[in-house]
């Protein structure tokens, strides 16, 4: 059994939860950040919570360009937005979203600021995925 075999046919086919893969990291700059303690049935939702929202913060997961009218995210969202859709794509469309693009930023609304939660649930802007860097990160 290997890791990309428990993350693809067990975690994400049996366990509707997005927010794995804030948790489950290839240790690349564009990566959510390596945590410094293992995952716990007891803490599980709280270290989820504290992974996307670490992640969101910072400008290789989330950035909005008020100017461009564009909201980024990492391509980590391009890559696995179905696996939002479930949980987070049961609102109406957001203005100018489609379905995958509005559970995306369902997901992102609960981690970030309030201006930018303003901002999110306004619309009309473009959902677009920063470029990903694949050099190694540090702790």
């Amino acid at each position: 059994m290997t890791l990309d075999h428990i993350e693809h046919q067990i975690l994400r086919k049996e366990f509707n939860e997005p927010g794995i893969h804030v948790a489950l990291v290839c240790a690349a700059i564009s990566c959510p950040p390596l945590r410094r303690e293992a995952f716990t049935g007891n803490q599980l939702e709280q270290q989820l919570n504290d992974q996307a929202n670490q992640f969101l913060i910072n400008n290789q997961g989330f950035r909005i360009d008020r100017e461009n009218n564009a909201v980024y995210f990492s391509s980590i969202f391009k890559w696995f937005g179905e696996d939002y859709k479930k949980t987070y794509g049961q609102e109406p469309t957001i203005d100018g979203l489609n379905e995958t693009e509005t559970a995306i930023v369902n997901y992102a609304h609960k981690y970030v600021n309030p201006d930018d939660q303003k901002y999110l649930k306004q619309g009309g802007y473009q959902v677009k995925y920063s470029n990903y860097d694949w050099s190694l990160n540090v702790q």
